[in-house]
């Protein structure tokens, strides 16, 4: 069971005025992130991102890079998704290995929408250094 779970919850809007943001009391390290929609995703995948102190927490991060004449080619994120016409995914993250730490703000910004509604995010963190097993 994780120690610390952030939830966000958006039922309707496909633009809400402000998310919560949470903040990290101690270390974490994230272990899953699930993803629910009441309404699907029609025209595309929903796309997040969850973000530590505006950084996102996962692996597939952007790039970028210039050419010779200095034009920037930036290479975009591939971000955690509900695939369209699903309504759930259990394991929507390839987490960094860095942890969150103490003192850090963590929000969570809707990349796409793709027509999904009723959308509820829910990132599940374990407090660094501390086990998860009971002793018998």
């Amino acid at each position: 069971m994780a120690d610390r779970i952030l939830i966000w919850h958006i039922p309707d809007s496909p633009n809400p005025l402000s998310l919560p943001r949470y903040y990290m009391e101690a270390d974490y390290v994230p272990v899953a992130l699930r993803v629910y929609a009441d309404t699907k995703p029609e025209t595309d995948d929903l796309r997040i991102d969850i973000r530590d102190d505006g950084v996102s927490i996962f692996k597939n991060q952007p790039s970028t890079t210039f050419t010779t004449l200095g034009q920037r080619t930036t290479t975009p994120t591939t971000t955690p998704v509900l695939i369209k016409g699903d309504n759930s995914e259990e394991d929507a993250g390839d987490f960094l290995e860095d942890a969150l730490g103490t003192g850090s703000w963590i929000s969570c910004v809707i990349a796409d929408w793709a027509g999904a509604k009723g959308v509820t995010i829910q990132l599940e963190l374990d407090k660094v250094g501390e086990s998860n097993e009971s002793e018998g």
